[in-house]
């Protein structure tokens, strides 16, 4: 009850549904490259709960924004789910370590940090056969 499964849905419209939830979950079977979608959720200050697989066990500190569960393991999935529905405090408490955790995936964080392994990777080079021209056409 109180389940509905969408098809495709406009960016706003889906961060607005996050919004007006209670929580969100992932419970992925195969391996993500990366959680985007646990960060949106987040960024609205819900917790998540998904599998503990890669991608998504970068992004889910267990009980810290939301829970982990193993792959396909319905039980542990369960008790998770009830555990939010039944505990308003907690999702109050995991929805703003939730918030927390979004913020280190802002642009304003994560660029600068790219940034730093592009300029390390380019002054590590930098003396190596032929890359010295390549920095010079960069520049």
């Amino acid at each position: 009850k109180n389940v509905m499964v969408m098809g495709s849905w406009p960016h706003a419209a889906v961060m607005e549904a996050y919004r007006r939830s209670s929580f969100s979950m992932l419970p992925s079977t195969c391996p993500e490259t990366f959680g985007i979608v646990v960060i949106e959720a987040m960024s609205m200050g819900r917790p998540v709960i998904a599998s503990r697989i890669a991608g998504l066990a970068d992004v889910v500190n267990d009980g810290e924004n939301g829970f982990l569960v193993p792959p396909g393991d319905v039980e542990a999935l369960r008790k998770s789910i009830q555990q939010l529905v039944d505990d308003p405090a907690l999702r109050q408490r995991l929805g703003q370590g939730a918030l927390r955790r979004a913020q280190d995936f802002r642009s304003s964080v994560v660029v600068p940090r790219i940034e730093a392994v592009y300029e390390e990777l380019l002054q590590t080079t930098a003396d190596m056969p032929g890359v010295k021209e390549h920095h010079e056409i960069l520049s």
